[in-house]
């Protein structure tokens, strides 16, 4: 306690002001370096990068068996440095691809190096989230103790409000969020003059825009403000330093990251972007709307929000739920505190940092307002570092202006808080992810089992397409797919399919192939048995093989039912645990069998397995 005491007093230009700002020798403004941060710079960073340590050591050399969006990110990385190089980013559900490959290509080197293991693309995530932790760390520590604890305070109540899942799935989703609170203090840098780091802000967006096009709002927003502030100043007679160098530099970084999604458009008119940009301009999809979008926003500002600990909100699918728009009147009034307070200490920059900060709130309120109808929470995961950052900089411009007024002991307590804060936020992270070191998804053991058959069985010397039959959220499919290509099978899928796999895995319209079909839903095997010729290659079931038989034929029974009732569609509900609630009352089936089958559902699901089959049909 001694220790971390006085290395909080040692840096009171933490609170108690800034770095030194000095003139270079031709007149242009930079931050002299406060070497008394050292200490605590290095301190606040290994907090911050703690996680990702703690993910990466404990994930490297651990088999994993990657299902779902996992199993395509590592296919997609493998393609990497051939002739089948991802020129556009993960698939999304409306049918485009996120923008860019910088995901893929970031993944890559650490996979090849360690000959495509899965587990490099697994601990990869957390490799390329470290990177940006890391550098903000360093860059705010050079300018000053106050900026290096705003830092901290926001990434650790980032960490608090996201689970361990931000650093054990290398995801689209996740992995730009550490460079959205890298790009918030590089755009407060270069809008205070500080045009350099302009760079930075090139790199960072770049990053979150191509992996998930979510973040473009907030960086145009965030570019927008920091040229305003930039031209304001060069009218006052302040132009920044070396600004035609690094806009160079910043133009080239832009032209280099996203040669390929152009390089996409012109192979394959009118390319992904062709397709991202005819979505949202047509509007013809339906969106969430202004007034619900200010309403889940709003939710990030409860008493107790998730970015201080509390509790997520999340409807039984996974939807943000929205509050009442009533308690947006705490970052209103947290604004308005903060103005008065820098205009009495008339400390310009803290004036600029509480503009950025309610600029993202109301950029963040639009961009999910032209999402669709599906406000899934983990898409708009931002939210909780957009709320963050509003606090931190309210909070720190309005102790920046009492600072005076205040004795030493309780700047030094008020230092030690925000440490302690940066400590719990970190802490709490990095225990949940040694924790739970283990599965991703429910079908890791599932598509073990099957790859353990396919293993023993001779290798097909033919073209094999896959093909998914009913419902495949758990991602049996795709895992299939990347572990049939990395035995160098020659696999393909359905056209429809190939922007997921890539285009050079489309199969021929008059190709011959074997073709295996892929099912999560064991009432569906006997229908696909009945094809000429069809095998069953594998099953998978948790069930004794006595209640296999048993589910086996009240499905069987139930489902024939439904066929002389005329509801087909409900088929659907034949592998479901809430076949009771879908199934019950109809005529001509039995209740009592309805009640079984959804229990023997409910036995399967609870064991995260699945009575998963692969049939091969010959060509």
């Amino acid at each position: 306690g001694e220790c971390s005491v006085g290395l909080a007093v040692n840096s009171l230009s933490i609170i108690d002001s800034d770095a030194t700002t000095v003139s270079t020798e031709d007149g242009s403004r930079g931050a002299g370096r406060d070497r008394s941060t050292v200490p605590l710079g290095v301190i606040i960073t290994v907090l911050m990068v703690a996680p990702a340590v703690a993910a990466v050591l404990g994930l490297a050399g651990r088999h994993w068996w990657p299902t779902n969006d996992y199993a395509i990110i590592d296919l997609r990385v493998r393609d990497v440095f051939t002739a089948n190089t991802p020129l556009t980013g993960l698939y999304s559900r409306p049918g485009w691809n996120h923008p860019g490959p910088l995901m893929f290509w970031g993944l890559a080197p650490l996979s090849w190096l360690t000959g495509h293991a899965p587990w490099a693309t697994r601990i990869g995530g957390a490799v390329l989230q470290g990177a940006a932790l890391v550098w903000l760390g360093i860059v705010t520590a050079r300018q000053s103790g106050r900026l290096l604890l705003m830092a901290g305070a926001v990434t650790a109540m980032t960490y608090l409000a996201s689970n361990q899942w931000l650093f054990r799935e290398p995801w689209n989703l996740h992995i730009p969020l550490p460079y959205f609170v890298l790009f918030l203090f590089l755009t407060h840098l270069v809008a205070v003059g500080r045009f350099r780091h302009l760079v930075g802000m090139s790199v960072a967006a770049t990053v979150m825009v191509s992996t998930h096009l979510g973040y473009a709002p907030l960086v145009v927003a965030g570019f927008a403000y920091a040229a305003g502030w930039t031209l304001f100043d060069a009218r006052e007679g302040r132009p920044p330093d070396r600004w035609r160098n690094t806009l160079l530099i910043s133009i080239a970084i832009w032209l280099l990251t996203w040669s390929a999604p152009l390089l996409d458009v012109v192979v394959h008119w009118p390319g992904n972007l062709g397709k991202v940009g005819t979505y949202f301009v047509s509007g013809r999809h339906r969106s969430l709307g202004f007034g619900a979008a200010t309403r889940i926003v709003a939710d990030e500002f409860r008493w107790v929000p998730p970015w201080l600990g509390g509790a997520h909100r999340l409807s039984l699918l996974g939807f943000a739920v929205p509050a009442s728009v009533v308690w947006l009147a705490i970052p209103v009034v947290a604004l308005g505190a903060g103005v008065i307070a820098v205009r009495r200490s008339r400390d310009g920059e803290a004036l600029r940092l509480i503009g950025l900060a309610g600029l993202m709130v109301v950029v963040g309120v639009l961009a999910i307002s032209r999402a669709d109808t599906d406000a899934l929470a983990y898409t708009f995961q931002w939210r909780a570092a957009v709320a963050a950052f509003l606090a931190a900089a309210c909070g720190f411009s309005i102790a920046s202006a009492v600072r005076t007024r205040c004795v030493r002991w309780i700047r030094v307590s008020a230092a030690c808080a925000v440490v302690a804060v940066v400590g719990v936020g970190s802490v709490t992270m990095t225990v949940a992810v040694v924790r739970r070191a283990g599965s991703l998804t429910i079908r890791d053991a599932d598509l073990r089992a099957v790859m353990s058959v396919v293993d023993h069985r001779p290798r097909p010397h033919e073209t094999v397409r896959v093909r998914a039959v009913g419902s495949n959220l758990p991602g049996l499919y795709d895992g299939i797919v990347n572990e049939l290509a990395r035995r160098n099978v020659d696999v393909r899928v359905d056209r429809e399919a190939g922007r997921i796999f890539g285009a050079r895995r489309n199969l021929a319209s008059n190709a011959r192939a074997e073709t295996w079909y892929v099912t999560e839903q064991g009432s569906l095997v006997p229908g696909l048995l009945a094809r000429p010729g069809a095998q069953l290659l594998v099953t998978t079931s948790p069930l004794t093989h006595a209640e296999d038989a048993e589910l086996a034929k009240l499905q069987e029974a139930i489902g024939r039912a439904l066929d002389r009732a005329g509801l087909p569609e409900r088929r659907a509900f034949l592998d479901s645990s809430l076949a009771g609630f879908h199934l019950s009352g109809l005529s001509g089936i039995d209740p009592a069998r309805v009640i079984r089958l959804g229990q023997l559902n409910a036995k399967v699901e609870r064991r995260n397995r699945c009575r998963c089959a692969v049939v091969v049909v010959p060509a």
